[in-house]
């Protein structure tokens, strides 16, 4: 699928036609080519699809998908460090005026 124009393609004639379902690396291998993307919201549902059809091996599937879980962690983490170092000191100081 790497090859391609458009992997996602491939992806969904497969899904489509029901090849490779059974197959963690299916999922794996699907949900990669998403999160590439920035369809981060598409890339965990595939995940859950996969998990939620038993793809073997499910420990491998579980396994990825807990690595997805922590890369999606540390971006939100990175993405509120970054929006908070945009923000204006004047603005922050406001806003924590306001708290109190």
């Amino acid at each position: 699928a790497d090859l391609v124009k458009d992997p996602e393609d491939i992806f969904r004639f497969l899904q489509v036609h029901g090849i490779g379902q059974e197959f963690a690396l299916f999922y794996e291998a699907y949900a990669l080519c998403l999160e590439k993307r920035g369809s981060h919201k598409s890339a965990m549902a595939v995940y859950d699809q996969g998990v939620a059809n038993m793809a073997m091996p499910i420990d491998r599937l579980r396994k990825k998908l807990t690595a997805f879980h922590k890369r999606m962690a540390k971006r939100a983490e990175r993405d509120a460090r970054r929006s908070l170092q945009a923000t204006p000191v004047a603005q922050v100081s406001q806003f924590q005026r306001q708290a109190l």
